[in-house]
């Protein structure tokens, strides 16, 4: 589903998603990669620092093991997944600010909007900068 997905986006948007990505991973982890230490006293891990609980949410956990998300490759795919369940219609037109906030607040993050309204406006800052 997930590679259905992303196939669709189209060559525009595949480079909107790219962009939006790497600005997370900047606003995340300072672009360190694997090198990242983990963040919420240890409860996030990898560039983008994901949760136990955001990766088992992706759908992808069955298929592999959590301390893969410190892999870059794989931790985008765990984001995308993510957000093809939860933000499905923001991913296919690249709402950036729906699926920013949705990476930084989970699922619920509509009933979060002034707790991810900083976070938003940091990826907003690095998106500028590509």
């Amino acid at each position: 589903m997930l590679i259905l997905l992303v196939l669709t986006l189209g060559a525009t948007n595949e480079t909107k998603i790219e962009k939006l990505l790497t600005s997370i991973e900047r606003v995340e982890s300072a672009g360190r990669g694997s090198l990242t230490p983990d963040g919420d006293r240890g409860r996030s891990v990898g560039p983008y620092q994901i949760s136990k609980a955001y990766y088992r949410d992706s759908g992808i956990s069955i298929l592999s093991e959590y301390r893969r998300v410190r892999d870059r490759a794989f931790a985008r795919r765990v984001v995308l997944a993510y957000w093809a369940r939860y933000e499905r219609q923001a991913l296919r037109s690249v709402n950036a600010e729906a699926l920013a906030r949705c990476h930084n607040g989970g699922w619920n993050w509509r009933k979060k909007i002034k707790a991810t309204d900083a976070y938003w406006r940091r990826v907003e800052k690095e998106m500028r900068k590509r």
